[in-house]
């Protein structure tokens, strides 16, 4: 935001001093560039002028923007990890690697977001009506190295983020912050695989960017494994005074579950704590 004062010749510096504090205390600025005045009186005629430039500062302190810095030093093994990034939120992976995350909010049970409001660029992401309750959300299909910020709040229900935003709020935005092809693989003592490349072109805005991904997992027991095919693109640029973005994205998954296991059989020694139960409960 660009915020000006005006003040007239004659005014004190005094008055310059406080019209600098308020610009400060107003507008939550980061720099303010003012050529320092020697006390009395100033000289001259006309106006001086202060500008003042700086982004808003959020609302409270339960709200912050994650930028791309903090992501690639955080670990994580998809995009819904990151929400752990947010003080007092927990992910349970009741399900398998597969199914949408259960959340946990300062001890909230959001479930699979039926109390916490997701969004990709402003997009709401949340089901309204699901098998597994409403505001049912599953962000396996963003690619984790196409998260290039995060807005998270936390608190009580904030009107301008819908229905779902109850316990808290997630916004996600896409891109890739540096030019070039980057390309990755990685494994995990889960039995899983992982090959990633992003590129964006050289020259072009980080709105102009392609990632894809394929992992493959057995998990870290029987009738764990997991598959998964994701990519996603987008072009943006300046059309007179507007700026115009395009993004889509695939996904395609598989994941197994081993059930629910009875805590007599494993008390009687029937069967082990990593053993499933029957045939395995598969959801794509």
């Amino acid at each position: 935001c660009v915020r000006r004062w005006s003040t007239p010749v004659g005014t004190s510096t005094r008055t310059l001093v406080l019209a600098l504090a308020t610009a400060l205390m107003w507008g939550g600025v980061g720099e303010v560039w003012a050529q320092e005045e020697e006390e009395g009186e100033v000289e001259g005629e006309g106006e001086v002028e202060v500008e003042v430039v700086g982004v808003r500062s959020k609302g409270g302190a339960t709200e912050e923007v994650v930028r791309r810095e903090e992501i690639e030093s955080f670990p994580h093994q998809d995009a819904e990890d990151l929400l752990r990034m947010s003080p007092g939120m927990h992910l349970s992976a009741h399900g398998g690697r597969g199914k949408a995350y259960q959340i946990f909010v300062r001890g909230f049970d959001a479930v699979h977001g039926s109390d916490v409001a997701v969004s990709l660029e402003g997009i709401p992401l949340n089901e309204a009506s699901h098998i597994h309750g409403q505001g049912y959300v599953d962000l396996h299909f963003i690619p984790p190295e196409a998260v290039l910020e995060l807005d998270l709040a936390k608190g009580a229900a904030r009107a301008d983020q819908g229905d779902y935003a109850i316990a808290a709020s997630a916004d996600y935005r896409v891109g890739l912050a540096e030019p070039g092809l980057r390309t990755g693989i990685g494994a995990g003592t889960d039995r899983s695989l992982r090959g990633v490349a992003a590129f964006r072109p050289d020259g072009k805005g980080e709105d102009n960017f392609l990632v894809g991904d394929v992992e493959w997992s057995e998990g870290a027991g029987q009738q764990r494994g997991h598959r998964a095919v994701r990519a996603m693109g987008g072009v943006g640029g300046d059309w007179g005074a507007a700026h115009l973005r395009w993004f889509a994205g695939a996904y395609s998954g598989w994941f197994e579950s081993p059930g629910v296991l009875r805590e007599d059989d494993l008390e009687s020694g029937a069967i082990e704590f990593q053993e499933p139960v029957g045939n395995a409960e598969r959801g794509q």
